[in-house]
Order: structure tokens, then sequence, then C-alpha cells
């Protein structure tokens, strides 16, 4: 399941389909509910973070380096670690959250704001970064 959901986000094209890979997200969290729910029953919200983290670290660098890219800047990889720290635990936490019931908003509003939340706020930190490289 891990492995089906993050190679098919991969290849997205983040400078343009950002917010298609995010509903892509979605969906797949959507109708793969009943068996997100029995992997969080079994090993606990711990263990479902940890088989989630890495995966979704990846496509938050993926996101932060088009960011970059669009930009014309350039920031430390230290600074880019914590940024895609800092996304994965919100994705993953907002994830946990939604399987637990005490996330609800509908599919529309949720690619509308984290879509928003990932333009708007990395512009800001990747510009006025002062850990560029």
């Amino acid at each position: 399941m891990r492995h089906e959901t993050i190679n098919v986000v991969e290849s997205f094209d983040f400078a343009t389909d950002n917010k298609e890979a995010i509903l892509f997200v979605v969906d797949y969290l959507e109708q793969n509910q009943h068996m997100l729910n029995c992997v969080y029953d079994a090993v606990g919200s711990g263990e479902l973070r940890m088989f989630l983290y890495e995966d979704f670290k990846k496509i938050a660098r993926k996101i932060i380096t088009t960011a970059e890219n669009q930009l014309g800047k350039r920031i430390s990889k230290e600074y880019r670690d914590l940024l895609a720290s800092f996304y994965t635990d919100g994705i993953v936490g907002i994830i946990i959250a939604w399987l637990n019931g005490k996330f609800k908003l509908d599919k529309s509003s949720a690619v509308k704001y984290v879509t928003e939340i990932f333009k708007g706020s990395l512009t800001g930190l990747i510009e006025h970064a002062d850990v560029s490289v």
C-alpha cells in the first residue's frame, strides 16, 4: 500500500501538479480508509506514523526542491531537512487524526487548505531564508 501510493505521487510534476498530487493522496486515503484503520488498530499511531513518515518526507523534500527551483533560490540541506520534517509531521498528524475521526473536513476543503499551506508558506520561508547555500 505504501509503495503503491508513493510511487504514483512521486511521478507527479510538482511544479504544475501539486494540487493533483495532494488530491490523489486524499482520494487514496479515502478509498483505503478501512485498511488504514486496520493497520492503525493493529500497530497503533506511533507505528503508523513511522510507517508513513519517511515516504511522505521524500514527497515533502520534492515539493520544497520544486519551490526552490521556481524561486531561483537554494537553501541549505539542514534547513531543507527541517522544513521537510515540519511538513511531514503535519501531514502524517492530519492523516492519523482523520483516521481517529478527530479531523473532519470535506475532501475539496482538505485539498485546498493543504495546497495553500504548501504554496503560501514555502514561498515565504524560502524567499526570506537566511540559510541559503
